[in-house]
């Protein structure tokens, strides 16, 4: 990429040295433009006191189950046990239209409507209908509007998830897909896809 001003290229290379210059004096946080900072601490509510309940709440709380296999431990013996389970590879609920099985029943019953077509969850606003409730919520997001996913790091705000973590990559300079034939780095799977059809290696 080419820029006419040297700061444009300076604040560009961030993206692929993951340097976050920009700390918030408040809460700890780091950015990688000032702008960020700037939007960020106009937002920034943080809380020694309640930072410290909550860490005690959600990061210390007692959790005596423990795995045999590794290190994690949970609240709930049934937590442990699906967990055990990927160590272990025991999936006991096996699709009978397929190979396919399943750790827990509630899996296989979602997976079986694969097969069956059947789409429990309709959309009130339209015609659609879906087979997860998760991906209906999803849906409804486009006749709501709402935007609930907020990044951190700028104030954008997407509809779904898979959008704010593909933005994410912007501020973290992280590029997880690789082009196998050549070695080149990618933000997204999409455009990966692109490469691809013009990589000649």
């Amino acid at each position: 990429k080419c820029y006419t001003q040297s700061v444009d290229l300076t604040r560009h290379m961030i993206i692929h040295t993951g340097e976050r210059p920009y700390i918030c004096n408040q809460c700890g946080k780091t950015f990688t433009a000032q702008r960020y900072l700037a939007i960020h601490k106009k937002r920034c509510k943080f809380d020694k006191d309640s930072t410290e309940l909550h860490l005690k709440k959600k990061h210390f709380e007692e959790r005596p189950y423990r795995c045999s296999h590794c290190e994690k431990s949970f609240k709930r013996k049934i937590k442990l046990l699906y967990h055990e389970a990927i160590h272990t590879g025991e999936r006991p609920h096996k699709c009978s239209q397929c190979d396919k099985a399943f750790i827990r029943n509630h899996d296989l019953t979602i997976h079986m409507r694969t097969h069956t077509g059947e789409k429990p969850y309709q959309c009130s606003q339209c015609d659609k209908a879906f087979s997860l409730n998760r991906n209906l919520e999803r849906h409804m997001k486009i006749h709501t509007g709402v935007k609930a996913y907020q990044c951190s790091q700028c104030g954008k705000c997407y509809m779904q998830n898979v959008d704010l973590t593909r933005h994410m990559s912007i501020h973290t300079g992280e590029r997880p897909f690789l082009c196998n034939h050549c070695g080149k780095t990618f933000t997204a799977q999409r455009v990966l896809a692109n490469h691809k059809k013009r990589c000649k290696i």
